[in-house]
């Protein structure tokens, strides 16, 4: 059981242990409570630290990203798209960088990495391509692009989703967030081994396909997050570590066992 569980639990326990304490034992509840006032000046100034923390992250974070200027690109690909994965691979390899975000830039100024989103948008039998990013990464992002899709037309337009006319009395909207909870060391190379094989799946082609049925009457909207890698911290006390590291050594070393011999592994796992 997680601490944040067991800590709900307390407090749970405790609020309904007062109604019972104090029909039974109303004399040693006021002593408790006295106790408890008179220490107020030690525990007050803490709990009120454990509030106020929380909040003030989420402004200063809050404020920060609003003051990111951010650009919605409309990409059209043409009849060259190339059929591999290997042209979109290079492109998300032009967008990994490390950045390193300092204490004081975390939460004094509330600093959080960028975020890149690419989206697809289906409507009435219509899918759509888009990329929602940091103006300053355009150019960059822009031409990587062009490289490897020689074909392809991308212009700046306003954000789709604000072209939606939703209304919530006769319109019902359903989200879902999934996130990666296995360890993520894995390079996006290893698509290779899935087109060298004879019963691969075009498995976006299909995704699309499918976002291509949907009617006159419906929205899908689904987006891909991408933020830049960096050694974590959890609190601000505590070291920055590196997640993606670690978690690349311990899926290794379940690969290779504890001697690391590799010689001895078949090709594949090699």
């Amino acid at each position: 059981m997680s601490r944040r569980r067991i800590a709900q639990v307390l407090i749970v326990f405790a609020f309904l242990a007062v109604p019972i304490l104090i029909y039974f034992a109303p004399e040693a509840v006021a002593w408790i409570y006295g106790i408890i006032f008179f220490l107020a000046p030690l525990w007050l100034p803490l709990l009120l630290l454990s509030i106020a923390w929380p909040l003030w992250l989420s402004f200063i974070r809050s404020q920060f990203i609003a003051g990111i200027p951010y650009t919605t690109l409309e990409l059209k690909p043409g009849d060259e798209t190339p059929p591999t994965a290997r042209a979109m691979e290079l492109v998300f390899h032009s967008l990994y960088h490390r950045t390193e975000v300092t204490r004081l830039d975390a939460f004094l100024f509330g600093k959080v990495r960028n975020f890149w989103s690419f989206e697809l948008y289906a409507h009435n039998g219509r899918v759509r391509f888009f990329v929602h990013l940091p103006v300053q990464y355009r150019v960059a992002l822009e031409g990587r692009i062009r490289a490897e899709y020689h074909d392809i037309d991308i212009h700046e337009v306003r954000d789709y989703s604000r072209e939606i006319d939703f209304n919530p009395l006769r319109m019902r909207m359903i989200a879902r967030e999934y996130s990666l909870v296995k360890p993520d060391p894995y390079p996006l190379k290893t698509y290779i081994a899935h087109e060298e094989s004879l019963s691969k799946r075009d498995v976006f082609g299909e995704v699309v396909e499918g976002l291509a049925n949907v009617g006159e009457k419906e929205h899908v909207l689904f987006s891909i997050i991408m933020r830049p890698h960096q050694r974590e911290r959890d609190g601000i006390f505590e070291p920055a570590t590196d997640s993606l590291h670690e978690s690349a050594h311990q899926e290794i070393r379940k690969l290779v066992g504890a001697k690391g011999e590799m010689q001895n592994l078949p090709q594949s796992t090699k």
